[in-house]
């Protein structure tokens, strides 16, 4: 039987990403389409023509009336936890875009009251799921890795909240490193010229398992990307990503051993928006959710995994100097 899903949210991101991935998998017969929802009715409308049976402009009541298997929350990121604060107690099991909290005290507060009801969550990091990133990781299982270097560009992204983006990249270099941050040194490159709170971020990262790392994070660098570099012993890997179809698209993976080329992997292709969605990551983080429903099993990335990244980030706002494990 079909796993009977809700939408909440109904925005841009969903709009690109999502709704592909949903009537794909609808047309599949893995899930069946209940209803979706969002404060802008015609949002709402929108998103229903791929096949929801009903339409709500309120997701609590959607859940509740409704009551489907479990629902993807894509909402904007300051209401993602309080609208899952007060869905808890209904006992539907939630993906929710990340980051889940916009500060550490809000995500314990979510995170106690996930694991008070015993709610099955996933917080959608997609990069997990980016075909090239699931290459890389599967090839670094086999290396002695030394030490991964993250840079993520973007071009104008210079609103106060943008550590909400920097998020991906603190979640990147710590699901490569397969290990917990112990120390992250941070600091800052003001520009003044885009007004107060906007700088460039620099990570300097140590991790448990003995690993180093370093993120790079460039607010307005003219380009789109996220590439990565992996130091391991007699060999490196440079892997660039397809986010938002960027010009690295379809990226893809490079060996060198000995100065020389040893392996060259390109990325799954793009184009449409069901290709795009997969190369992006976003069909695998909702496949993967569905998956986990059906089998009633806790997916990795949960509140406890994004704690610390939450918290991470939130140094990055407020411009602290250092995050140091507890």
């Amino acid at each position: 039987m079909s796993v009977r899903v809700g939408l909440a949210g109904c925005g841009d991101i969903v709009k690109r990403y999502y709704l592909p991935v949903l009537l794909q998998m609808a047309k599949e017969g893995k899930i069946h389409l209940a209803a979706c929802c969002d404060v802008v009715s015609e949002k709402a409308e929108e998103a229903s023509a791929i096949g929801f049976e009903k339409v709500y402009t309120d997701g609590i009541a959607m859940m509740r009336e409704v009551r489907p298997d479990c629902v993807l929350m894509a909402l904007p990121v300051e209401e993602t936890a309080k609208q899952a604060i007060k869905a808890a107690p209904l006992g539907i099991p939630m993906m929710l875009e990340k980051p889940p909290a916009l500060t550490k005290m809000k995500a314990l507060e979510l995170s106690g009251e996930l694991q008070k009801y015993g709610i099955l969550h996933q917080i959608a990091f997609n990069r997990h799921f980016i075909p090239t990133v699931v290459s890389l990781k599967e090839k670094l299982k086999k290396e002695r890795v030394r030490n991964i270097q993250i840079q993520m560009c973007r071009v104008n992204r210079v609103e106060k909240t943008f550590y909400t983006t920097a998020v991906h990249a603190v979640d990147l270099l710590r699901y490569l490193a397969d290990a917990e941050y112990t120390q992250v040194n941070c600091s800052y490159q003001d520009l003044p010229e885009y007004g107060g709170h906007v700088s460039n971020f620099y990570l300097n990262c140590s991790f448990s398992n003995g690993l180093t790392g370093q993120i790079t994070i460039l607010v307005d660098g003219g380009i789109v990307n996220e590439r990565i570099m992996v130091s391991c012993r007699g060999i490196t890997y440079y892997a660039s990503l397809p986010v938002w179809e960027c010009s690295d698209s379809p990226g893809g993976i490079l060996a060198y051993q000995n100065d020389c080329l040893m392996l060259k992997e390109k990325g799954p292709a793009i184009g449409d928006p069901l290709r795009n969605a997969v190369a992006s990551g976003f069909y695998g983080e909702i496949e993967n959710f569905i998956r986990a429903v059906e089998a009633k099993a806790q997916p990795p990335e949960n509140m406890e995994y994004s704690l610390p990244l939450i918290e991470i980030s939130e140094k990055l706002h407020n411009r602290e100097r250092e995050y140091n494990r507890c």
